[in-house]
């Protein structure tokens, strides 16, 4: 009886380490397994698998507007604003609502007789409905679809509005 007990309490000695260390490294494995899905969910959104919800916070807008004009006499108008949107997510929808604020300013050229030259101010707020779909933003009230780019964090536009404008956004997702 003692050699059985001696025995088992050898036996107990050694394996019992063992238990401990596979327990702390099914608990570490685990751990890693929830790290690469996360990570994988991140990079998901990364190449663009977003929902209109991911798209929702704000954002710094920075964009430069030019406006070349034929008529008599000729004109050229260049504007540069900065601001920030706001997006908030619709429970349900593919979009939501916001508000935009823009500051900026530029110059107006005529070519007249004589030539004159004054500065443009640009100053401008409100509240906005937008959607998402296939990675394009629309915001109608702007007149702009953005192309969505980094998993929502960064939105771009460039394009000519209807009277004949070019215009270049970019929207930055801030913290």
């Amino acid at each position: 009886m003692n050699r059985f007990l001696t025995l088992s309490f050898v036996a107990a000695l050694v394996f019992a380490p063992v238990c401990a260390q596979a327990q702390s490294v099914n608990a570490r494995v685990a751990a890693l397994e929830q790290a690469v899905a996360t990570l994988t969910t991140r990079v998901n959104k990364l190449e663009g698998n977003i929902v209109a919800t991911d798209l929702a916070g704000n954002y710094r807008l920075i964009g430069v507007s030019t406006d070349l004009d034929g008529s008599d006499p000729a004109a050229i108008q260049s504007i540069q604003f900065s601001g920030t949107v706001t997006l908030s997510a619709v429970s349900g929808t593919s979009g939501g609502i916001g508000s935009f604020s823009i500051t900026g300013g530029g110059r107006d050229l005529h070519f007249g007789v004589p030539p004159s030259e004054s500065p443009l101010q640009v100053q401008d707020s409100g509240n906005i409905t937008w959607t998402y779909a296939n990675g394009t933003l629309t915001i109608p009230e702007l007149g702009v679809n953005y192309n969505v780019a980094a998993g929502g964090r960064v939105l771009t536009y460039s394009g000519v509005s209807d009277d004949d404008t070019v215009d270049f956004q970019i929207l930055t997702r801030l913290k």
